[in-house]
C-alpha cells in the first residue's frame, strides 16, 4: 500500500470518530472503527460491510474465516490475507481504537505504522460518557463516577505513554483538531494521506440512529461546537463530578496542559 498503516490511539469520547471521518474517503483511504483486531476479532459495521463489498471485498467472510480457532492469528490474517485485497483499491487503510491493551499487536504487523494520540479535557470526556451512559448506551457497566472513568482513561493514557515514548508518534487533542485550521494539514503531512480534502465529518453517525445527534452537531465540517462543554454544563452535581475525575489524573493533565 502506497501510504503507511494508520492506528489511532485514542480515549472513550476523545474525538476518534471525527478525526477517522476525515481520513476517510473511499477508495482512497478508509479508517476502520473499532475492529479490535487485538483482541482476537473483527468488529465490523453494517455500513462498512455494504460499502466495501462495493469493492468486491467481503470483510464478514474473513472475519468468519479468522473465527474459531485460527482467531489467535486474527490481526496477522488481516495482514496477509485482507490488506492485499484493501490494497488493490485504497491507497491507505487504518484503524481507530479507544481499547488500546493490544496496541504492541497493531505494531508487531504493522512497524511502520503511524500513531495518532488523541486526547481531550478530561471534564469534557467524564460528561460525554455519563451523558452516553444515561441514554442507555454502554449502560452495561452501571452508573458511571468518577473513580471509574478516571481509573478507566489513566490505564489508557499509560498505554498512550508507551506508544509516545517507543513509536512514530503525533499527539493531537480534541481541541486542537476543532480549533486549529492548520491541525489536519499536520495530521494529513503526519500519516502521508493521499487525500486531496479532508473526509465528510459526519460521514459515520449520520446512518447510526444512536449517533445522528452527534453527527448534526457539526453539519459536515469540524467544529468547536463540544470544545469545553463542561463550561456550559447546566447540571452542578454533573459539573462536580467532571472536576473530581480531572482531579484523580494529575499526570494525563500534566501532559496534555489541562488545568481547573
Amino acid at each position: 500500500m502506497p501510504a503507511p498503516f494508520i492506528y489511532i490511539a485514542a480515549l472513550r469520547r476523545s474525538g476518534s470518530t471525527i478525526l477517522s471521518e476525515l481520513l476517510t474517503d473511499p477508495p482512497t483511504s478508509f479508517i476502520f472503527r473499532e475492529p479490535n483486531l487485538g483482541r482476537r476479532r473483527f468488529d465490523t459495521k453494517p455500513d462498512d460491510v455494504e460499502l466495501f463489498r462495493k469493492y468486491g471485498i467481503d470483510l464478514e467472510a474473513f472475519a468468519k474465516r479468522w473465527s474459531g480457532w485460527r482467531k489467535r492469528w486474527m490481526i496477522r490474517g488481516f495482514r496477509k490475507e485482507l490488506m492485499p485485497q484493501l490494497a488493490a483499491r485504497f491507497q491507505q487503510i487504518g484503524v481507530k481504537e479507544i481499547f488500546n491493551d493490544h496496541w504492541r499487536a497493531y505494531h508487531r504487523q504493522f512497524p511502520q505504522m503511524k500513531i495518532i494520540v488523541l486526547a481531550r479535557d478530561p471534564r469534557d470526556l467524564y460528561l460525554s460518557i455519563r451523558e452516553r451512559r444515561r441514554k442507555g448506551v454502554n449502560a452495561a457497566n452501571g452508573d458511571v463516577t468518577p473513580e471509574e472513568v478516571s481509573g478507566h482513561l489513566n490505564q489508557q493514557f499509560a498505554l498512550q505513554r508507551q506508544m509516545l515514548e517507543t513509536c512514530d508518534c503525533l499527539p493531537i487533542t480534541y481541541e486542537t483538531l476543532c480549533s486549529d485550521p492548520t491541525a489536519f494539514d499536520k495530521v494529513k503531512a503526519f500519516v502521508q494521506s493521499p487525500l486531496a480534502t479532508a473526509g465528510r465529518a459526519g460521514r459515520f453517525n449520520e446512518s447510526n440512529p444512536v449517533r445522528q445527534g452527534e453527527a448534526a452537531i457539526h453539519s459536515g465540517s469540524v467544529t468547536t461546537n463540544r470544545v469545553a462543554r463542561w463550561q456550559k454544563e447546566t447540571d452542578p452535581a454533573a459539573t462536580a463530578e467532571a472536576h473530581h475525575a480531572m482531579s484523580l489524573m494529575p499526570d494525563y493533565n500534566k501532559f496534555w496542559g489541562y488545568s481547573s
